[in-house]
């Protein structure tokens, strides 16, 4: 089986996590995703993937099978509680939250 990947978040973690899935012949990063549309399109030409306008548009795609959220810990609950809604694996940088509410 072949796993789809988004990638949230296309800085440095993001990088990091590109290249590791788009080394492993079971993945394949079919979408990133990153506030700073630049920053998605360099992951995205990197790894052969499109980028996404929003991240709905990628929680929302039947491909995507895992998500990967390398954004700023701020932002992980929000997207980790939408990954989860739409039904994705989910890996997500440490740390989780930065509190425990």
């Amino acid at each position: 089986m072949k796993y789809g990947i988004g990638i949230f978040g296309c800085g440095g973690m993001g990088g990091v996590w590109s290249k590791v899935t788009t080394a492993n012949p079971d993945c394949e990063v079919l979408f990133t995703y990153d506030p700073n549309p630049e920053a998605a399109r360099i992951r995205a030409n990197e790894t052969g993937a499109e980028t996404a306008k929003t991240p709905d548009q990628i929680f929302r795609n039947k491909d995507v099978d895992i998500v990967i959220i390398s954004t700023p810990t701020f932002t992980h609950p929000d997207l980790v509680s939408q990954a989860a809604a739409a039904g994705k694996h989910i890996l997500c940088e440490k740390p989780m939250a930065l509190t425990l509410a």
